[in-house]
């Protein structure tokens, strides 16, 4: 990503412009320095955690939903929050995140459909006539 102005980059900077805002008052409000603003800006760092992304929307008046959108699409990593007595949990998000891309969506559903009648998806329904998954509060 170095050197090459990223699509959050420049929205963060066109947003923060069209405000008339300094890279300053950015940094003040999301609490990160002025360097680190400047290389998201202009694509040397990925995208920030959400809590900053939300930090961002909010001082620049913007979509956040738009903004976590761009960051999610360029960020080449999922952020995951496990219990540490629970870490063979996230070994196994790790695992099925990697080898996600490979499975067919017949396979999908059916790892679904496993991972709700082990109990493990309380609240989660999958829908195999339109293949979407909805998380229920």
């Amino acid at each position: 990503m170095a050197g090459n102005a990223s699509k959050f980059g420049r929205k963060v900077r066109e947003l923060r412009e069209k405000k008339k805002a300094t890279l300053k008052e950015l940094s003040e409000a999301v609490n990160k320095s002025i360097n680190y603003i400047s290389d998201i800006e202009l694509g040397r760092r990925n995208p920030p955690k959400e809590e900053d992304i939300f930090k961002i929307a909010i001082f620049l008046d913007a979509n956040p939903i738009e903004l976590l959108a761009l960051a999610a699409s360029e960020k080449s990593f999922v952020e995951i929050n496990v219990n540490p007595e629970k870490i063979k949990h996230a070994e196994l998000v790790v695992v099925m995140a990697r080898t996600i891309n490979e499975l067919s969506d017949p396979h999908v559903e059916k790892l679904l459909e496993d991972l709700k009648n082990f109990g493990g998806m309380n609240g989660i329904e999958s829908s195999s006539a339109d293949s979407e998954t909805t998380i229920k509060n």
